[in-house]
């Protein structure tokens, strides 16, 4: 029987948003409230060398996050030392057929704007997430939000069969992926570790730290093409990546864009 393409990316998406939130929901994520502020935070291990793999991300440094909210079914935002403003808008999270709605976006404070936050005299929540937020033009360097480019995208290994589920090294995967995805990955090892809002609560060990592939987002496009089911809602939210072993064996894959401050996000609100 025929199935319209809207069920089949209507299935596509539950499949997806179902198995990411896993990654918090199954792994005893409780709501405790509505708005947080800045929780833990951690940087890379390391840096690229400079001699490092083709595909490995731009080590750019740790910036320091200032503030933070997040709304359950509505979103998060982010603030930064360098003035930068990031905005994940879950409410508009829409797949137009295997596209997504750019919903991750990020703008710049002026000094002023910047001095207001620091101040304490405006917070991340007062920059909205689901209604344009109503913030005066002079907060503003930039004339509008544009969508967030991540210096490196964390390619992370995730089991979630039988047994206790939770983040794998990769290097114990590495070897059995197809040549063409290993020659890029190999050598692009990096520590990272999961940031979650203090409106959640999070096991330690979802949070990390784990050895993933840290890459740079020309790669992560390569990689994401490679997989059975591309689709470019991995720039905002994150995907799945399934992949045939040399053996045959499917293996899958979570490839998250990773912060400013050097963290991915858990997100399952």
């Amino acid at each position: 029987m025929a199935v319209d393409t809207r069920d089949r990316v209507r299935r596509r998406r539950t499949t997806v948003v179902a198995v990411l939130a896993a990654i918090a929901v199954a792994a005893a994520v409780v709501i405790l409230a509505v708005g947080g502020r800045v929780g833990a935070s951690a940087g890379l291990r390391s840096g690229r060398a400079s001699d490092a793999p083709a595909g490995a991300a731009a080590d750019r440094g740790p910036v320091e996050l200032i503030d933070s909210w997040a709304g359950l079914h509505q979103g998060w935002v982010m603030v930064y030392a360098d003035g930068r403003v990031l905005r994940y808008a879950d409410a508009g999270s829409t797949l137009y057929g295997e596209q997504t709605r750019d919903l991750l976006l990020e703008r710049r404070l002026s000094a002023d704007g910047l001095a207001r936050v620091r101040a304490g005299d405006v917070s991340a929540a007062d920059f909205g997430v689901v209604l344009p937020a109503l913030m005066p033009d002079d907060v503003w360097a930039d004339a509008g939000f544009r969508p967030y480019v991540p210096s490196a995208y964390a390619v992370c290994a995730w089991h979630g069969g039988d047994g206790p589920r939770g983040w794998m090294n990769v290097a114990g995967v590495l070897d059995d992926l197809p040549g063409a995805m290993q020659s890029i990955l190999r050598g692009t090892e990096r520590e990272y570790s999961g940031y979650a809002f203090e409106t959640f609560q999070v096991p330690d060990e979802l949070l990390g730290p784990v050895a993933c592939f840290g890459v740079s987002p020309q790669a992560a496009a390569v990689v994401v093409g490679m997989s059975e089911r591309p689709s470019d809602r991995y720039r905002s939210e994150g995907d799945l990546l399934t992949f045939t072993s040399r053996h045959g064996e499917p293996i899958t894959l979570v490839i998250l864009p990773v912060m400013p401050h050097g963290q991915f996000v858990i997100w399952g609100g």
